[in-house]
């Protein structure tokens, strides 16, 4: 059994904001790392949540159509999560295909919790 704790580790970003209370990075440590394209997957990060915008959503809702959901609150859904997770790391949409089920779930209620938690 894997030893990591797999959870959402917020780390302070390096840089010109390093210090200053700017927002954590967002990264989910994965409990069953994957491969993907040769590379071995072993976490998400999630940072890019923080830029995305509106466009991105839409064009998210578009590749959701084109896979064939029809539904109402597709950000909901565990297919949206990963479809964000691949647009905010900037991989194709196939990125999180191969992810195990426990950390599908858990990288979906990250994302959930980023659009709809207050604070």
């Amino acid at each position: 059994m894997n030893e990591n704790t797999g959870n959402v580790v917020p780390v302070e970003t390096e840089g010109k904001n390093a210090g200053t209370g700017s927002r954590p990075e967002l990264v989910v440590e994965l409990y069953d790392p994957y491969l993907f394209e040769g590379t071995e997957v072993k976490e998400i990060d999630l940072s890019g949540l923080f830029d995305l915008r509106a466009l991105d959503l839409c064009e998210i809702d578009r590749q959701m159509m084109r896979e064939g959901y029809s539904g109402a609150a597709m950000e909901v859904t565990r297919r949206y999560a990963m479809l964000v997770a691949a647009r905010v790391g900037k991989k194709p949409w196939e990125y999180c295909d191969q992810m195990k089920a426990r950390d599908c779930i858990r990288i979906a209620q990250a994302v959930r919790t980023f659009f709809y938690a207050r604070g």
